[in-house]
């Protein structure tokens, strides 16, 4: 089970939590793992139970067993009937769309990159506002990725979706940043104050739990990739968030059916 515990370990998550995802799988093989996620799914345990098995069996078969993603994914039973409980302070679909729509209107490319990436990647405006050009690296394959800092001189990498990596792209292509320089030179004040606006135009009256900021298009993200059916483990370490129930939270429904 080292190898699991080191694998939770490097994505951020909890001692406790890296504990209950060991527990969760404890040893079994993988014909095991299957059998006790279809009884689960036979026997209707709750939601939020089921996928935190699955996501523990997942990367105990990639990093004790030697599977990949794709071959972990295929030998799992899917399960499906899923809806995620969008939280009043997440952004609809449509307020979404108008969003982008006029974000992607604004002269500042600091101002519009940055904006446009806050509900596509999930950062915190802190986390967001502390990135440098050096933080953005890209692999062999093209593929761009972030290097997000927290306290305690911690650190951890993020990939990003083709959408986000196509606006980050075109961002530091036409910023000519030198490796040191802050990514989106921009005051968090002067940020909440355009989200304010943008807002507004939303609909958001603008009083206190009623306005457009930085928490309420993290929330967006995260409704938006539990939606996908993103994997826990990957989203939390993705969120650099430590506890389960903080991502949980956005489940809705008991009960799940095997799929495919």
């Amino acid at each position: 089970m080292e190898k699991l515990v080191e694998r939770l370990r490097k994505r951020g998550l909890a001692r406790s939590t890296q504990e209950r995802y060991a527990v969760a799988v404890n040893g079994r093989s993988a014909d095991e793992l299957v059998s006790t996620l279809r009884r689960m799914i036979r026997d209707e345990v709750a939601a939020g139970t089921i996928l935190t098995q699955r996501a523990a069996s997942k990367h105990y078969l990639m990093s004790e067993l030697g599977y990949t993603a794709d071959q972990a994914d295929a030998m799992l039973p899917r399960v499906g009937g899923l809806t995620v409980d969008v939280p009043e302070d997440a952004l609809t679909e449509n307020q979404l769309r108008n969003y982008f729509a006029i974000v992607g209107e604004h002269r500042d490319p600091i101002v519009r990159a940055s904006m446009l990436l806050l509900p596509l990647i999930g950062l915190t405006s802190t986390e967001l506002l502390s990135l440098k050009r050096s933080d953005v690296i890209q692999d062999g394959n093209g593929h761009l990725s972030l290097i997000v800092h927290k306290k305690k001189k911690s650190q951890r990498t993020i990939h990003l979706t083709q959408e986000a990596a196509q606006i980050l792209a075109t961002y530091v292509r036409g910023s000519e940043l030198a490796p040191d320089d802050v990514l989106f030179d921009i005051e968090s004040r002067r940020l909440n104050r355009l989200l304010n606006i943008v807002g507004e135009k939303l609909g958001f009256s603008g009083g206190r739990g009623h306005v457009l900021n930085p928490a309420r298009l993290r929330r967006t993200y995260i409704a938006m990739e539990l939606q996908r059916g993103r994997d826990l483990i990957d989203l939390q370490h993705h969120l650099g968030v430590q506890q389960f129930a903080n991502v949980a939270r956005y489940l809705k429904g008991h009960y799940l059916k095997a799929s495919g």
